[in-house]
């Protein structure tokens, strides 16, 4: 929430705005699984990674797709190299 707005006084052609901003944020259970970045298998994805065809998979697509391709590889490869650990 934005309140008490201000325009304050101004030096040239700037004007400063005070205002106060009210933010909620959630609490987040910490307690669930985690990568345990120390002992994945990144000379495996790094392999990987390199023998995909990026203009292929690129073809075609909008930076919004193009982002979201890479995104799903990384998470895949992620997944399946980079072991998970249980917080205690």
């Amino acid at each position: 929430m934005v309140d008490n707005i201000e325009i304050m006084d101004h030096f040239s052609d700037h004007k400063i705005l005070s205002l106060e901003l009210t933010t909620f944020t959630a609490l987040h259970d910490n307690n669930g699984s985690f990568f345990d970045f120390r002992i994945g298998d990144f000379l495996r994805i790094k392999k990987i990674i390199k023998e995909v065809n990026w203009n292929n998979e690129f073809l075609n697509k909008n930076t919004i797709e193009i982002w979201d391709c890479l995104k799903f590889k990384l998470v895949q490869l992620g997944n399946k190299y980079i072991p998970k650990r249980v917080k205690r």
